[in-house]
């Protein structure tokens, strides 16, 4: 098994039975996006689209060429500690797999890393998911270091640096 299969079963085994709870998902951070309010008809019935209960449902249908540029740019930016939890372990699995084919995949929540203020849904993760976020993040920047990819080396340091804060 070569070293993204194995980081990805680890991501998978640190959000094992993560559910999303009464927290902000995917449909429901894009109505807010687009200025609906909780009582509108369109709002409740995105947001009851939502998963709820296994985030590895999201991740098998969610992330679509067309669509992931628009979510990791916006719909992230909406979402509550909760949602964020939630839809982590699918952002990086997925950007374990593309990068770096893809070097655009670092977006969504590395923006949120490198930001302390906005990067406090941190505190709601596990010791295990912690690790793990901190082994993902290092692999990136090993393959960026390969690279030579500047602007990755330093967002990626950068999230490091923020996690490595608010673990003192």
């Amino acid at each position: 098994m070569n070293t993204a299969d194995t980081l990805m079963e680890e991501i998978a085994l640190a959000f094992q039975g993560v559910k999303l709870e009464d927290g902000i998902g995917v449909h429901e951070a894009e109505c807010i996006d687009d200025y609906y309010k909780p009582n509108d008809e369109i709002y409740i019935h995105w947001r009851g689209q939502d998963e709820r209960d296994d985030w590895r449902k999201v991740l098998s249908s969610f992330f679509k060429e067309e669509d992931d540029n628009e979510w990791l740019s916006s719909r992230w930016c909406f979402m509550d500690d909760q949602g964020r939890r939630f839809i982590l372990p699918c952002f990086l699995i997925d950007v374990v797999k593309r990068y770096p084919a893809d070097r655009y995949s670092l977006r969504g929540p590395f923006f949120f890393l490198e930001d302390e203020k906005r990067s406090q849904f941190l505190n709601i993760l596990s010791p295990m998911q912690m690790d793990v976020l901190v082994k993902t993040i290092e692999q990136l920047l090993a393959w960026a270091t390969e690279l030579d990819n500047t602007w990755d080396i330093e967002c990626l340091n950068k999230c490091l640096e923020t996690i490595a804060c608010g673990r003192r």
